[in-house]
């Protein structure tokens, strides 16, 4: 399971801790998710021209249509999953 590095404090405001902020841990994860968040929408806008030119080439059956088409669905649901948790665009 994955250290927890935020939390609410007895305010009830979100803190994050005080050794991952100065270690420079929590910095590296927060870019990690950014990198990953803007990786998820990227291939959101490219996954479609890539469908497309494969259809243009009548290769709608073949394996790597399926595979763009399973990761274009499987990086909605991620957006989507962060969307309920107030992460959007």
């Amino acid at each position: 399971m994955m250290k927890r590095m935020a939390f609410v404090d007895t305010d009830g405001k979100a803190a994050i801790d005080p050794q991952a902020l100065q270690s420079g841990e929590a910095a590296l994860r927060l870019k990690r998710f950014e990198d990953f968040w803007e990786h998820l929408l990227n291939r959101q806008k490219q996954i479609p021209a890539e469908l497309e030119a494969l259809r243009a080439e009548n290769k709608a059956k073949t394996y790597r249509f399926r595979e763009l088409m399973t990761e274009e669905m499987t990086d909605k649901m991620a957006l989507d999953m962060l969307a309920l948790f107030d992460m959007k665009e």
